[in-house]
């Protein structure tokens, strides 16, 4: 008697679990499968549903495909789709022209033999990198994004000798990189 109750249970929730033999909100037909509209949640079948592509860019899903009811849900869907693609590509040109302008900052050199002239005063100074360009790109970045300048004055760059263990236990050797400057 035990494993027959067990099993009416487990087609019980089997049928509430995986949406089996749902009815449609809108024209009432019981079907096997339906989908739940994305905006309200109502049980809707593939007749009486408007489908949505996902929306995809860049790699990025912006908008889960599926479907929505007529009317207003549809409605809703394309204004918040058609919003999240906007927003979407700002965010990018904002990106692009952060970027853009983070590249064309001018570290001016220590040993420059012209006059400087720092804006603010400010000292800069980067953290250790194991690359001489990325500590440069570090200190152009904070030029832009912290002092929304477009020029590091007295920019000197330090190296140190580090060491380390490699994965066989032997030490070896690199350099570290550092650029400090005013602006």
């Amino acid at each position: 008697m035990l494993p027959v109750l067990i099993l009416g249970a487990v087609t019980a929730v089997g049928v509430a679990g995986y949406k089996l033999a749902r009815q449609c909100t809108l024209c009432q037909e019981r079907l096997k499968w339906t989908h739940s509209c994305l905006r309200c949640d109502k049980v809707i079948c593939t007749g009486c549903g408007t489908e949505f592509d996902p929306i995809l860019r860049g790699g990025n899903k912006l908008q889960a495909g599926g479907y929505a009811c007529p009317g207003a849900c549809t409605t809703t869907m394309q204004a918040r789709g058609d919003d999240l693609v906007a927003k979407y590509e700002a965010e990018q040109e904002r990106r692009r022209k952060r970027l853009e302008r983070i590249s064309r900052v001018r570290l001016v050199s220590v040993n420059y033999g012209g006059q400087q002239k720092p804006e603010y005063g400010i000292r800069i100074e980067t953290g250790w990198y194991s690359e001489k360009s990325d500590a440069e790109e570090a200190a152009r970045t904070i030029a832009v994004d912290s002092h929304d300048v477009d020029v590091v004055w007295y920019v000197n760059v330090t190296s140190q000798k580090s060491q380390g263990l490699s994965p066989n236990g032997r030490t070896y050797y690199y350099r570290e990189w550092q650029v400090v400057g005013e602006v």
